[in-house]
């Protein structure tokens, strides 16, 4: 997924009493059964800069908590979409014949 992509799917901000929440959406796996919930990661004061926003958000999305980079396809996702630290499920199916 591209960067914007996983900006808008997987990132949210939302401007509240004051206050500007970010939360990441993580993909958990119950059974064979994706469910996703999401994981409040910061909280700014309404005035923030939008720069600091945005380096919040960068950091984020490079944080191997939330995401991680496919080594074979070199896609940023999810953690919950891949099945190691560096191989997304994509590629462990179509290059290493694992069923999901």
């Amino acid at each position: 997924m591209t960067p914007d992509e996983l900006k808008r799917d997987f990132i949210q901000q939302v401007a509240e009493s004051g206050w500007l929440r970010l939360s990441v959406r993580l993909i958990i796996w119950s059974g064979q059964e994706p469910q996703s919930r999401w994981q409040l990661v910061g909280v700014f004061p309404t005035g923030i800069d939008t720069e600091e926003v945005h380096e919040a958000i960068n950091a984020i999305l490079h944080d191997p908590r939330y995401f991680g980079v496919c080594t074979e396809c070199n896609e940023r996702q999810p953690s919950g979409w891949m099945i190691s630290d560096d191989l997304c499920q994509s590629c462990a199916s179509q290059h290493h014949q694992v069923l999901f």
